[in-house]
């Protein structure tokens, strides 16, 4: 059996370099604070989606759905104890993991406590 494996995936060839694309993703410049707070996205179609804000700061936010979410590239979204609503833009995907980037400064001072 191991003899048949290493005749199928041992003769493989190493892709050519040329062809491996890598990204570099900048990084910001502090930490987030880490956070465990409910969320609430409203998608420009007016659907409201409930996640999880792992962490945020006054730039963005990382969010986590429960399974791989399809959202358009600007939507507002609500942290508990955070803000009430923000317009943001899809800045990454990792699974059911999104990072949001902040749009503008909060329209209510209450928005960003």
């Amino acid at each position: 059996m191991l003899s048949s494996l290493l005749k199928v995936f041992g003769s493989r060839k190493a892709p050519d370099e040329e062809l491996v694309v890598e990204t570099e993703v900048p990084s910001r410049a502090g930490e987030r604070e880490p956070a465990y707070k409910d969320a609430t996205i409203r998608l420009e179609s007016g659907q409201k989606l409930r996640a999880i804000a792992v962490d945020f700061d006054e730039k963005g936010a990382r969010l986590r759905f429960t399974g791989h979410q399809s959202l358009s590239d600007t939507l507002a979204v609500s942290i508990n104890g955070f803000c009430r609503m923000r317009q943001a833009r899809v800045a990454w995907y990792d699974g059911a993991d999104v990072g949001l980037a902040f749009i503008g400064q909060p329209a209510d001072p209450m928005d960003l406590n």
